[in-house]
């Protein structure tokens, strides 16, 4: 009797492993979909995805390229989206903020063409935007201006700068389908550099 046990155990074992690694296999693909809170990050596997020159995304230049340590509500970035052939649906993406520490950055909000508020999310030395859902018809500009609010552990001279690195930084639909514009990444935004607030130009 007990061998019978024991034999049962056994099987029962090595059907348990053999499902775990089953398991394993099927989902660690993805595995890099999901972040440590449980919520889907922006970034996925593009493989299979869709390019669209139809697309466009530009990271504009901003006219005053200096803030100061502590400077709260400074414009950083202006983005523009525009499809000339096709509405689009703007659903979320992430910036890299480069150049200084993510504890360096306290806030950062985005502007809307309708003078709407969206906050942004610090993760991991991003600024995240998620589930904006921003629709635009055809021919016409979606346009945001990035503002932040930047650390008084800034020291003159630092620099830092907006960047869209990959195609999954972006989530944008068209006709229902997420589609990637065909870039030349990473797009960079301007630099931005820390001066003394005394200083006179």
């Amino acid at each position: 009797m007990n061998s019978v046990k024991r034999k049962i155990r056994f099987v029962l074992g090595f059907v348990g492993v053999i499902v775990g690694v089953a398991v394993f296999l099927v989902f660690a693909p993805y595995s890099h979909w999901i972040e440590s809170d449980g919520s889907a990050n922006v970034m996925m596997n593009v493989s299979d995805a869709e390019f669209t020159d139809s697309l466009e995304f530009s990271i504009l230049p901003v006219e005053n390229v200096f803030a100061y340590p502590g400077e709260k509500n400074k414009h950083v970035a202006t983005l523009r989206f525009y499809s000339e052939k096709n509405s689009f649906r703007l659903r979320s993406f992430q910036l890299e903020i480069g150049g200084i520490d993510e504890n360096d950055v306290s806030a950062i909000r985005m502007i809307d063409g309708d003078d709407r508020t969206h906050k942004g999310r610090l993760n991991d030395g991003y600024a995240q935007f998620k589930n904006l859902y921003i629709k635009s018809d055809v021919s016409e500009e979606l346009v945001f201006d990035i503002y932040l609010d930047v650390s008084d552990n800034l020291k003159i001279s630092d620099r830092f700068y907006l960047r869209l690195n990959r195609p999954e930084d972006l989530d944008v639909t068209i006709n229902g389908n997420r589609v990637y514009p065909e870039l030349e990444y990473p797009v960079l935004g301007s630099h931005i550099s820390i001066i003394g607030k005394r200083v006179l130009f």
